[in-house]
């Protein structure tokens, strides 16, 4: 003889599942990061993601401060920079340092040369913006470039390749060694 179950177990029963369903979702969490560089080292495609708006280069910068990479070069508009996220030196900065990821930043800004990097695990470099008419925010990290457009309709792409990340890196360094020493 079988006895149906009470209605009121089948609550139980989802909730048991649903719970089941967060730890594996927790567990994916933990690896993706890792899966998506293998991914991205089997195949030598370029992997490139679209982010529009203010969240989606919040996302981009967020992005950053997950990966593994131990160094960030960037160039930057800054003044445009902060117009869009007037706390980021209070917010992503931080946030960079506490994770232990060294930043060399080249900036252009109509105030001139006026960054500290103490504390800041950063050296920046100031170049005129007359010298580098440039309206963007550029970061290179591990095998991607992550560009951001400041001006107009706010977005930006990044770039997961390792030629492409190695090819942005030696025009930083081009740019690092015509910047001169640190300001």
């Amino acid at each position: 003889v079988f006895i149906a179950e009470a209605p009121s177990q089948l609550e139980f029963m989802l909730d048991h599942e649903l719970k089941a369903v967060e730890e594996k979702k927790s567990e994916l969490a933990k690896v993706l990061g890792q899966l998506e560089l293998m991914h991205a080292q089997t195949d030598s495609k370029p992997i490139v993601r679209y982010f529009e708006g203010r969240e989606g280069i919040l996302k981009m910068q967020d992005d950053l401060i997950k990966s593994t990479v131990k160094e960030v070069v960037a160039i930057s508009a800054v003044d445009d920079l902060i117009k869009i996220f007037p706390d980021h030196p209070k917010k992503l900065s931080p946030r960079r340092v506490q994770k232990g990821i060294y930043s060399r930043f080249i900036y252009t800004s109509v105030r001139g040369a006026f960054l500290d990097d103490t504390g800041m695990l950063r050296e920046s470099r100031f170049i005129a913006p007359e010298k580098l008419p440039f309206n963007l925010d550029l970061a290179i990290y591990g095998d991607v470039v992550a560009i951001s457009d400041l001006k107009g309709s706010v977005s930006g792409i990044s770039i997961r390749n390792k030629d492409i990340a190695k090819s942005f890196t030696a025009l930083f360094e081009l740019l690092w060694a015509l910047a001169g020493s640190k300001n």
